[in-house]
């Protein structure tokens, strides 16, 4: 399943040679949204030390998450305590043996199994 959000064109586009007439419907394609690699370089994958880039998880423009920065915060402090609680956090399976969760809009993995 990929998750796709509609939305409606303001006025006529040209997009890449591409002709969208106002009012046409336009799905955004989630699953490729934050893979591509003039944004994210060579890995696709999550990587706590990438530098920062212009990714699209909290959407864009008016449809910008207001809920976006304390995420972020959340996340922030998330990663700091697992980090200093569990030092020895290691992942259970081999990292092909994660499965993506295709049939919700927000993605992730059915099961993280770790260790510490």
């Amino acid at each position: 399943m990929w998750a796709a959000l509609p939305r409606w064109a303001y006025t006529d586009l040209d997009i890449g040679g591409v002709i969208i007439q106002e009012g046409e419907m336009v799905l955004l394609g989630l699953a490729h949204a934050n893979v591509d690699p003039h944004l994210v370089g060579d890995h696709q994958g999550f990587d706590v030390t990438r530098e920062a880039n212009r990714h699209l998880t909290f959407g864009h423009g008016k449809h910008f998450c207001a809920g976006a920065p304390l995420a972020r915060l959340e996340l922030d402090v998330l990663f700091a305590r697992v980090v200093q609680r569990f030092p020895g956090l290691t992942l259970a399976v081999p990292l092909n043996e994660l499965e993506p969760r295709d049939n919700l809009l927000t993605g992730g993995l059915n099961a993280l199994p770790v260790t510490w």
